[in-house]
């Protein structure tokens, strides 16, 4: 059952029923913004994904529309939204198999849907942001790799060729654009990520001093940009970059990094804003009980 919260009289709650359209299994509802979205499969583990827009002034609910097939994603699948004032992107994003997923990718426009575009990502960890009119996929791969001293043991500083991927969404289609870019990193184990920051893209990785730097550019210019500096690593006082996987949120032009730094014994969260022109500042928050905002 739902139930409408806005300024007006209470209202009864209005019942859904979410039909599985067969035999299938039923993924969601998930509420997603303004929209019930699921899934349902057939026979052949097709999976169909449909919606349904919520809008309080409705007395009671339309029938749900199939917005289409996002192809076999196995078992496993998960929904992931992002929103602008004129689109709502939904990722069907099946279990990564090896470094390849499966994926379906659905746009809401002011006229309504359109049907999922579906694609094999070779990659298991890339994201989804959302600018203006279109929804882009971003991940990062390394092309080769070797030790920056020859001589030295595993663990040590490594520099390589790395390939930045776009592929951008639109009414009209999608466009898959790459650059490379070359980078020394800490080692081949630490983790490097990228974020799309509309006209401007972003990579974030470790140094081999240990400190965590970050390249911002359109994507054809990125390998000339300069490295700026963000923050040492845990070694010297700064944030513990390799706990966890972390995570890098961006929308319209700009994105909030996510990390870690040891606190009273334990670790607390931080967040840093980078915008398109590579500009850094900590996020200021309000806590409950603490007069004015502070920088968690």
């Amino acid at each position: 059952a739902l139930h409408w919260i806005d300024d007006g009289p209470p209202r009864m709650p209005v019942s859904l029923l979410t039909p599985s359209h067969g035999d299938g299994t039923l993924s969601g509802p998930h509420l997603l913004f303004d929209e019930l979205i699921w899934t349902v499969s057939d026979d052949h583990g097709d999976h169909r994904l449909l919606a349904l827009r919520l809008k309080p002034e409705t007395p009671s609910l339309p029938p749900p529309s199939l917005v289409g097939s996002a192809g076999d994603l196995g078992d496993d699948i998960t929904l992931e939204p992002c929103r602008t004032e004129e689109l709502l992107a939904v990722l069907i994003r099946g279990r990564p198999r090896g470094y390849s997923t499966e994926v379906a990718l659905a746009l809401r426009l002011a006229d309504g849907w359109r049907t999922p575009i579906r694609a094999s990502i070779p990659s298991d960890g890339f994201g989804l942001t959302c600018h203006g009119k279109t929804a882009s996929l971003s991940w990062i791969d390394a092309q080769h790799e070797e030790r920056v001293d020859p001589g030295a043991p595993p663990g040590s500083a490594v520099k390589g060729t790395y390939r930045l991927h776009r592929v951008r969404c639109a009414d009209e289609g999608c466009a898959h654009r790459h650059t490379d870019v070359h980078l020394q990193r800490h080692s081949r184990a630490s983790r490097y990520v990228v974020g799309d920051l509309g006209e401007a893209v972003m990579v974030l990785w470790r140094s081999p001093l240990g400190d965590v730097r970050a390249r911002v550019a359109p994507l054809e210019a990125l390998d000339q940009a300069p490295d700026t500096p963000l923050f040492d690593d845990e070694a010297h006082q700064g944030f513990a970059w390799e706990l966890g996987r972390g995570a890098v949120f961006a929308r319209d032009r700009t994105a909030i990094v996510v990390v870690k730094a040891p606190r009273e014994g334990d670790y607390a969260l931080y967040a840093l804003r980078i915008d398109d022109s590579g500009r850094a500042a900590p996020v200021e928050v309000q806590v409950a009980g603490e007069q004015g905002p502070t920088t968690r």
